[in-house]
């Protein structure tokens, strides 16, 4: 089975396939990660719907590809989130 993971990272945000037969990852895809926005020492703040537009379309290309995928991972640095209210982000992304 295979599986996407993505990696939100302070330098790039990446895209592998895992493969469960195989025990293998091969990254596919990565760009590199958005502006910082200005926040107070010790924070590392991204726009959240510019982020989400960046997975977004990842995403969509690697499953235009025409290979079934049984689930998503997501691993950010330093437990990132995003604060939302009625599916609409209310805080940047924050690592």
């Amino acid at each position: 089975m295979y599986y996407l993971a993505f990696d939100i990272g302070s330098s790039f945000t990446k895209l592998a396939v895992l493969d469960s037969q195989t025990r293998t990852a091969e990254t596919v895809a990565y760009r590199p990660t958005l502006p910082r926005l200005e926040a107070p020492a010790g924070h590392f703040d991204l726009d959240a719907e510019l982020l989400l537009d960046t997975v977004r379309s990842m995403l969509e290309e690697q499953v235009a590809q025409g290979q079934t995928y049984h689930g998503i991972f997501f691993s950010t640095q330093m437990h990132g989130f995003i604060l939302t209210r009625n599916g609409r982000a209310i805080t940047p992304y924050v690592t």
